[in-house]
This record gives C-alpha cells, sequence and structure tokens, in this order.
C-alpha cells in the first residue's frame, strides 16, 4: 500500500466514523509489528501485487497470536497464459503476480496456517465481470482523469477483452485460515 493510499484510507475512515483504526505504511513482506500482536489479518486483493507470496505469509502467520484468523478476499489465476494490460490491479504484466488457486493455498498452508474453509466464487465472478464488460464505457471513467487511459488521441482506451486467459475467467477465492497454537 502506498502512502497516499495509505492517507486516503484514514481520511475515508474518518469520513464514516471509523476512528479506532490505524492505517501503517509498510511492506507487507516485512511487517513493522512484534510477533503475535494481532488476533486477525484480513487481506482482501492484495497477494496479486506481491511478488513474494512466502514472505507475505510467513509474515501474516509471525504477527498472529496462536489461534488467529487469516481471511483472504483475493484474485487468483486462471489458465496460465497472458493477460490483456491494464488490469484494476496492475498497469503491466510486471505488476501482476498472480498464481494458481492451488498454488495460493499451498504457499498459505507452507506458511503454517490450516485451511478451515476455502470458497471458490469463479462462476459468480465470471457472470459480474462478463456483465461489466458488455457495458458501453462510462463517459465519466478514469479516462477523465487519468491520461495513461486514453490513446494518443485523447480517447478512452477500449477496455481489454479478457481479463484472464480465454476459457478461464480467473478465480476470486475467499480464504479462512487457523494458525494453529
Amino acid at each position: 500500500m502506498t502512502e497516499e493510499y495509505c492517507r486516503t484510507a484514514q481520511w475515508l475512515n474518518g469520513l464514516v466514523g471509523l476512528t479506532g483504526i490505524d492505517v501503517h505504511h509498510g511492506d507487507v513482506t516485512r511487517l513493522p509489528f512484534p510477533d503475535a500482536a494481532f488476533t486477525a489479518v484480513f487481506s482482501q486483493h492484495v497477494q496479486m501485487n506481491v511478488a513474494d507470496k512466502p514472505a507475505l505469509y510467513h509474515e501474516a502467520h509471525r504477527v498472529l497470536a496462536p489461534g488467529g484468523r487469516l481471511a483472504i478476499w483475493d484474485i487468483t489465476a486462471g489458465t496460465p497464459g497472458p493477460l490483456d494490460h491494464p488490469l484494476p490491479w496492475a498497469d503491466r504484466p510486471a505488476h501482476s503476480h498472480l498464481i494458481s488457486a492451488d498454488d495460493l493455498r499451498a504457499t498459505v498452508e507452507s506458511a503454517g496456517f490450516t485451511v478451515r474453509r476455502w470458497t471458490d466464487h469463479t462462476d459468480t465472478a465470471a457472470t459480474v465481470m462478463q456483465a461489466f464488460l458488455a457495458q458501453p464505457p462510462n463517459p465519466l471513467g478514469l479516462h477523465t482523469f487519468v491520461p495513461a487511459f486514453t490513446d494518443e488521441g485523447g480517447q478512452p482506451r477500449p477496455r481489454p477483452r479478457r481479463w484472464a486467459p480465454a476459457g478461464h475467467p480467473g478465480g476470486r477465492d475467499r480464504l479462512i485460515t487457523h494458525r494453529g497454537t
């Protein structure tokens, strides 16, 4: 998370009265917290931007107290192959680090977690994404404010035809794990 995201998160938290939430800028592979500092870690749409996933989940395990829980809501890779960029989480391939659901689960388990529940929402996510991609571009989209979202003539770039390889829309998994004692 960038410092700008942290400032925005603090601002949004204040707008809705969530004053008991602290937002910290740091490296998720080297968290600035002591061992066993938390009873829960929640990760939403993080791992796809982190190349060193073993370090990410080892750090989550380290900062969780025995019996603590890790909850993940994330996108995983479908059939191997190139994706059309930009994507919601990465403007270029070097910033996207998707792995398969099986690899994600194995990485989490190898960090010391026991998976209690794993829910695959791929079909629902695919239906929503297909409906979204079928809509015409919004005239007030990001291309209005962000030059990188327009072509050389200033026109909105077309939406990617695929956000995952053909034949598989990618995965959207929810994972609840438990740190043993």
